[in-house]
């Protein structure tokens, strides 16, 4: 589970919670149907109109992979490739069969199987560019639906809330005190479509769009790894290689990991 993004939003609900509470109002206010069912409905009826249905029902699978996806490190990859590595020049390529088959990423264990399998390695990298140019676009897409509702709700808030003062002043000449509580509680529309654009819809999109181009690095670095390996490239040679495809910070932890490793094993 991605604690930043459940973390990010127990931090905003605490917050604008509170501060509301804080100036004296009550939670009661902020919870009224017509609102809610505006927002809600109308933000997730407009997605629908724009989408085929099965691309729609798609979207909530991508919200959820922000969520629950599981995450495979750089350093283990490239670990594992350097491991693949030494295995090949002792015991030869033949030897990975078995390393193939408990690498996690599915992504690398797809594409080590055919370079054990003398697949032109000209060819896997042709596969694996369209691959990738596929999953940037489903990715691209799922993040481009959440930025979508980003923009239906707070449009829906602003509806929610002119027809809230419609029915308003359309009883007006009342009771005063009735007639300021019902102006409040239309501007309760606009507060969730504001909301859930900025604190869940927007957010979730920029979550997917980070989530790819990390997931993107991995796939970067399988492909030059194996690259690498059917190169001959030394072990120390390849992680060098592939270490250089990181963040410098990344790269000084790793380097540091290697030592402690190397030291412990001594």
């Amino acid at each position: 589970m991605d604690i930043a993004l459940i973390g990010g939003l127990v931090l905003a609900a605490v917050c604008i919670v509170g501060s509301f509470l804080w100036e004296g109002g009550a939670i009661g206010a902020l919870i009224q149907g017509p609102a809610m069912l505006i927002i809600f409905g109308g933000t997730i009826s407009a997605t629908m109109i724009g989408l085929p249905f099965k691309k729609f029902l798609d979207a909530w699978k991508v919200a959820m992979k922000a969520i629950f996806d599981p995450k495979v490190e750089p350093e283990q990859v490239i670990n594992e490739l350097v491991m693949a590595c030494e295995k090949a020049r002792r015991e030869g390529l033949l030897a990975l069969q078995k390393d193939a088959e408990k690498m996690k990423l599915n992504f690398a264990k797809k594409y080590m199987k055919m370079f054990i399998n003398g697949t032109d390695p000209k060819l896997m990298e042709q596969m694996a560019e369209m691959e990738m140019e596929n999953i940037a676009e489903r990715h691209a897409f799922g993040a481009g639906i959440f930025n979508k509702m980003g923009g239906y709700s707070p449009t829906m808030g602003v509806i929610g809330t002119v027809m809230g003062l419609i029915s308003t002043f359309s009883h007006a000449g009342g009771d005063p005190e009735k007639l300021v509580h019902s102006i409040a509680a239309a501007f309760i529309a606009t507060f969730w479509g504001v909301l859930l654009a900025n604190v869940l819809f927007l957010p979730i999109a920029d979550k997917l769009k980070n989530k790819h181009q990390e997931e993107m690095l991995i796939y970067y670095i399988v492909i030059e790894g194996i690259s690498a390996i059917g190169e001959g490239y030394s072990p120390r040679l390849l992680r060098a290689k592939l270490t250089s495809m990181l963040p410098i910070s990344l790269q000084d932890a790793g380097a540091a990991g290697k030592k402690q490793r190397t030291a412990v094993s001594a």
